[in-house]
């Protein structure tokens, strides 16, 4: 793993649709350098199709991605691929792919004349295994794995393609409890070792606090808040995103806001004229 300067990302003025389905109206977002940033909110509230849109996986209507300064839209894909490793919901492979194949598709952006291994590609994909504890599950084909194994192989390919930001879409998404301690160790670790920048969709509020330097809450397509986990984890943020009354409690061991829920919010009285 190379350690890299920071990044700058940020978003302006972001309007984003599916057909004539406006998800994202107009948001703005700077993410902070070598910092580790989590999106929550409720489902369809548009934190996955800004992480996309971030990504280079979906264009906007309008607006911009900024990465240090300029449009995403304007670079070239290799030289973006160098810098941005972005892990979607659901990704396919081929049927056949082994775990190894899929790894070491992530060197690509790095390679060089003729796409031939070097010896930097190999010992970072050995890396990226051993990280994700697939090591020797490595020449194992994606089909025979479990939803979990799975998810790990695809967390192991971004981790190998060695970029200065990594997005990620749930990553924890069919992890049982243990690998998902492991894989949000592991990213505080590559933030603080590398200073990667990591952005990621949780639903878990209370994993995204105690992992996060930042946190950014979404409603209805726009930031509600941002800040840090204790400013953003609120009683009133849980009630206002996602309709559910809590108790927020200092965590025994962190101190991070532990959240508990308790109970749907009172649906807003509906006014009759």
């Amino acid at each position: 793993m190379t350690d890299h300067p920071t990044a700058r990302l940020r978003t302006e003025n972001l309007r984003l649709s599916y057909g004539p389905l406006v998800v994202i109206p107009d948001l703005s977002l700077e993410i902070e350098e070598g910092a580790v940033t989590s999106l929550v909110g409720r489902n369809g509230c548009g934190k996955s199709t800004l992480l996309r849109c971030i990504g280079r996986l979906l264009d906007q209507r309008s607006g911009r991605v900024l990465l240090d300064g300029k449009e995403i839209a304007t670079i070239a894909s290799r030289t973006l691929a160098q810098q941005l490793a972005i892990l979607p919901q659901g990704p396919i492979a081929p049927d056949g792919m082994t775990v190894m194949d899929l790894v070491e598709h992530g060197r690509y952006p790095h390679r060089q004349f003729l796409g031939i291994k070097s010896d930097e590609d190999r010992r970072t994909v050995a890396w990226a295994l051993a990280q994700t504890g697939m090591s020797d599950l490595a020449h194992r084909p994606l089909e025979r794995l479990s939803g979990g194994q799975r998810q790990r192989a695809w967390i192991a390919m971004a981790l190998a393609q060695d970029t200065r930001i990594i997005l990620l879409d749930e990553p924890t998404t069919f992890l049982d409890v243990a690998y998902q301690l492991e894989l949000m160790q592991l990213l505080r670790k590559l933030n603080h070792e590398h200073g990667t920048t990591i952005l990621m969709v949780l639903h878990d509020l209370n994993q995204a606090a105690a992992y996060s330097d930042r946190m950014v809450a979404v409603r209805d397509g726009n930031v509600y808040a941002n800040g840090r986990p204790d400013e953003v984890l609120t009683q009133t943020m849980v009630r206002d995103v996602f309709g559910i009354e809590s108790d927020v409690i200092p965590d025994p061991r962190t101190g991070s806001p532990l959240c508990i829920p308790y109970a749907l919010a009172p649906k807003p009285a509906v006014v009759t004229s």
